[in-house]
């Protein structure tokens, strides 16, 4: 007996199904990732999407309109939860824990979230990153802290470059807010020596200053001819690789080399010869140490920020409006087993210097 065949579905009816699949996926699809992020302007453009499919679909308008409701609310729902985990509401001058913030008017203001609620500092950030990049035109200068489980918060967003010393003093003013320098800090800047001025003034002793590796080749060989580049900062990757003691001999002889035809090259290797090897003399190893020897954590920080606040705002403000989904999305810090270990060499340095 032949096997029946069966009927298809007329057009119309095929067509209307495939429509609503699709869609019901974009919806869910667009749900959770408004959800994850907490974009209410992408909701918006979706939003507009489900609108127009609804016009081109009028037998299917209630089912898009209602969807399109359910959505909107949940989406609203989630991304208010996430600005309560870390709320955009601005601090009084008077607080003693300062806002993450920018120095300009314009700036969004972002608080990390406080281990305490009595005012004190937090305890267990041994290591801070400060650096300045320029963004959409602006100079912005983060802090970056790390506690002893790896995990980043940032602690100070400023408008301006740590060269600048109104803004170098404001940031290690907020950095200071959350950090106890008794019990040791790292403290790696990039190079700024506006920084390394108003360090000691800040904190009596204790804290310990670092100059990151990228930082510092970037600026040295900006001193020399094109034709010599490769080979000097062969010369610095080398030196870097020893241990301590030769590769301190090392960039004296660098330096050394330098003095004659280039002693912009040479001033900028021997300011920061020192705090380049600043890790090195604690004994970290990879992978952490590579963490440590440069401000990368910073310059991450503010790339998420402005890829993941998708703000149309300018330099502080756009960093500002993404700190908060990095803060929460950010992944520990990659060597961050070796963190107690270091942050107990610290505070014992802190203890030796007082």
């Amino acid at each position: 007996m032949p096997t029946p065949t069966p009927r298809r579905r007329s057009g119309t009816s095929s067509m209307g199904s495939a429509s609503r699949r699709p869609t019901q996926k974009q919806l869910r699809e667009a749900a959770a990732r408004l959800a994850e992020e907490g974009q209410l302007l992408w909701l918006v453009g979706q939003g507009l999407h489900f609108a127009l499919a609804a016009g081109e679909s009028p037998s299917q308008s209630g089912a898009f309109v209602d969807a399109l409701r359910e959505w909107a609310r949940r989406a609203v729902g989630a991304a208010a939860a996430l600005q309560q985990e870390a709320p955009l509401t601005p601090v009084s001058s008077g607080e003693r824990q300062p806002a993450l913030r920018s120095a300009g008017a314009a700036g969004a203001a972002f608080h990390p979230p406080h281990e305490n609620d009595d005012g004190a500092a937090e305890a267990g950030v041994p290591v801070v990153w400060i650096s300045s990049q320029t963004v959409r035109g602006s100079w912005v200068s983060l802090a970056v802290g790390v506690d002893r489980q790896g995990r980043k918060k940032a602690l100070s967003l400023q408008e301006g470059s740590t060269s600048d010393p109104v803004v170098a003093r404001k940031a290690l003013q907020e950095v200071a807010a959350h950090v106890d320098p008794l019990a040791g800090l790292l403290l790696i800047t990039d190079g700024s020596r506006t920084l390394d001025d108003l360090v000691p003034r800040q904190w009596d002793g204790g804290v310990l200053v670092g100059h990151c590796h990228l930082s510092l080749r970037h600026d040295l060989l900006a001193h020399v001819p094109k034709d010599r580049r490769l080979e000097i900062g062969d010369a610095l990757e080398l030196a870097w690789r020893q241990p301590p003691e030769e590769a301190e001999r090392s960039l004296k002889s660098l330096a050394s080399r330098l003095r004659r035809h280039h002693p912009g090259a040479a001033e900028r290797l021997e300011r920061s010869l020192e705090a380049s090897l600043r890790v090195a003399g604690l004994g970290v190893r990879a992978p952490l140490r590579e963490h440590l020897e440069s401000t990368g954590v910073v310059r991450m920080a503010i790339e998420k920020a402005l890829r993941w606040g998708r703000s149309t705002a300018g330099g502080p403000a756009a960093v500002a409006a993404g700190l908060p989904i990095w803060q929460q999305r950010t992944k520990r810090l990659i060597g961050f087993r070796a963190l107690p270990a270091l942050a107990t060499a610290l505070q014992d340095n802190s203890a030796a210097a007082s």
